[in-house]
Order: C-alpha cells, then structure tokens, then sequence
C-alpha cells in the first residue's frame, strides 16, 4: 500500500562513517557507515524511501510501486540496505535503488530470470537490473514478466 501516513517524524545526528563529524539525517531517515565510507540512509518504511526522492523519480517509483503491487500482491513493501524493496515469504525479490538519472529497478535473483527483451542489465552471480529514467521506460508487460518469474523462483530458493 502507498501512504503518507506517518504517526511521528523526528530528526537525528550521528556521527560520520569517517568519524570526523557529525551528519545531520532528514525527519525519518537515518545514516549508517558503509565500509567505503560513503553514506547509507536507511528508511523506516518504504513510504519515507519514495518521499526522500527527486519529484522526478516518486513518479517512477510510484508508477513501478502499482506495477508490483498489481502483479504480486503478495509481496511486501520493505526498505533494505537504504533502496525500496519487495519481500516474498523469505527473501527479497525486487529493489529499487535510486542514481542521479534513472531509478535501478532490480531482481535479487535476476541471473536467474527469462530475459527475451534483454533488458537486465549486470554481470553478478545474482543481481539484475533495469535502468528506468522515465515513466516511459517503463514495458508493463515485459516488467510484469520479470516479476511474476522472480516471485515464483524466490518460492522455490
């Protein structure tokens, strides 16, 4: 479900992964230290993920967040390792992970995936993308493809 419903906001500071400072996080979000010292927001719900974003991708988050919900209702809204993500019965299946031009739309297990459209793009022993920097990019039927499959293979994982 998307909402904007949030009981309460609250602004925080933590220390900075390079320990020299202080960052100052938004009302809902908050930082974690990555090994590369580069910032890592994290999110309590996939809602504040999506409302932290430009204009330009709430709106192809929220196009891509009825696309999955139409074609997996079963799938819960999470947010993992700071990106908005799907979550089957035991793992997650889909993500997105915003840059400064397009959204990643990506499959936890799309090495695995039937890709006639040649869409997914990078070469990891698991991970797949799709770089969508328009609602335009945006393939329904091909997209709904690649979800249906991912959530039948994260049943049988």
């Amino acid at each position: 479900m998307i909402s904007g419903d949030r009981e309460e906001e609250h602004e925080q500071v933590a220390p900075s992964p390079d320990g020299r400072g202080l960052l100052q996080r938004g009302k809902d979000a908050s930082v974690s230290g990555m090994a590369d010292g580069k910032r890592m927001e994290s999110y309590d719900t996939f809602d504040l993920w999506a409302a932290d974003q430009t204009a330009k991708h709430r709106k192809i988050s929220n196009a891509l967040r009825r696309l999955v919900q139409k074609t997996a209702p079963s799938l819960t809204e999470s947010v993992k390792w700071g990106n908005g993500c799907w979550v089957g019965k035991k793992f997650p299946v889909a993500y997105l992970h915003a840059e400064a031009d397009h959204l990643q739309f990506g499959f936890f297990g799309g090495a695995g995936l039937a890709d006639p459209k040649k869409l997914l793009k990078g070469n990891g022993k698991f991970v797949r993308h799709i770089k969508v920097r328009t609602v335009e990019d945006i393939d329904a039927a091909a997209f709904s493809r690649l979800i249906r499959q991912a959530v039948k293979s994260e049943r049988v994982r």
